[in-house]
């Protein structure tokens, strides 16, 4: 890879491409703690936006549900996904997590990880919905996203790490506070059930 490819990539690619392959914002631990709360079954129709390369896939897919569908905007991601995650019921789509082709009441559990942070406000809102749209009554909507502390953060503060995450990985990431997370899903008809954070490390190394 050369310097020039790295220093205009975007960070999550350059750490897959180095061979990380849980990116998520509080590390495997809460992706798993994700799944655990969705409690999947053989009954559900699940949906996931932007399974990234797999790796909550690969999770989800052991509670073998009736259906998987995962919805990605990334045309490469999907290509890989598409040669681990197949069979009779498993699709990758490629769309946009604000607006699926999907039905209205196709799905008993949706999640998308590390892709809410990415959008603007009025974004996060639309992928939100969607989600609301697809679920079925009663059905489940489990997140794992980036989230700042304590909830009286400063606006200058925010717009501070805001630039420092555009700046080093070339993201524009727009976290917000667990307070916050749950204002704009509880704004689109959402009920929070279950709160859980963890640091994140993107890349820590070992004492």
């Amino acid at each position: 890879m050369s310097n020039t490819h790295i220093n205009t990539k975007q960070g999550h690619w350059i750490l897959a491409k180095m061979g990380k392959k849980v990116l998520r914002p509080g590390g495997k631990e809460l992706t798993q703690k994700l799944i655990q709360n969705l409690k999947i079954t053989s009954d559900d129709d699940i949906v996931e936006f932007a399974p990234g390369l797999g790796f909550t896939a690969s999770i989800a897919l052991k509670y073998n549900p009736k259906t998987y569908t995962g919805i990605e905007l990334n045309e490469e991601a999907a290509g890989i996904l598409r040669k681990t995650i197949n069979g009779n019921n498993r699709k990758i789509i490629i769309g946009n997590a604000a607006s699926t082709p999907l039905n209205d009441s196709c799905a008993s559990k949706v999640y998308g990880e590390a892709m809410l942070t990415m959008q603007t406000d009025k974004q996060k809102s639309e992928i939100i919905k969607e989600a609301h749209r697809l679920l079925k009554k009663g059905g489940l909507y489990g997140i794992h996203e980036l989230g700042l502390e304590p909830d009286d953060i400063s606006e200058e503060q925010k717009a501070e790490i805001q630039l420092g995450l555009a700046t080093v990985i070339r993201v524009n990431a727009r976290p917000l506070t667990v307070h916050e997370w749950s204002e704009i899903l509880q704004k689109e008809g959402f009920e929070v059930l279950k709160t859980d954070t963890n640091p994140m490390y993107l890349l820590e190394p070992e004492e």
